[in-house]
């Protein structure tokens, strides 16, 4: 139990060396840019939040752009084809006559119509 202790310790003064060194190159990191840019660094933390902020907008854009580029694409035209109103037009007559069109004058009388059986006549 003693040699895990001081094994996790010694592991964690590993780490905050590595951490410490990190620290030290970006404060000379901050410190180089100050001095080239010549701003202050509340100005350099202020531009960093807005940097951050414009590119969270940039990409906000471009998803929406795409979303509605894609909701576009799902859309057809076709489905939403304007028509005219039909015309209302007659019933379809009977099957031969659909097959042989006649004009009204030349219809035969509806009391000669061609029947399924020919033995029934129109009386009885």
């Amino acid at each position: 139990m003693g040699n895990s202790l001081n094994d996790v310790c010694d592991r964690l003064q590993e780490k905050f060396g590595l951490l410490d060194e990190a620290v030290k190159e970006l404060k000379e990191a901050l410190i180089n840019a100050q001095e080239s840019l010549g701003m202050s660094i509340a100005e350099i933390e202020r531009a960093i939040k807005q940097i951050s902020r414009l590119g969270a907008e940039c990409l906000m854009a471009q998803v929406i752009e795409h979303s509605l580029e894609y909701e576009l694409k799902k859309i057809s035209l076709e489905d939403y084809e304007i028509c005219s109103e039909p015309s209302e037009c007659d019933p379809y007559p009977p099957y031969r006559e659909r097959l042989h069109p006649r004009k009204h004058w030349q219809r035969k009388p509806y009391w000669l119509r061609t029947r399924s059986n020919p033995k029934k006549k129109g009386y009885h």
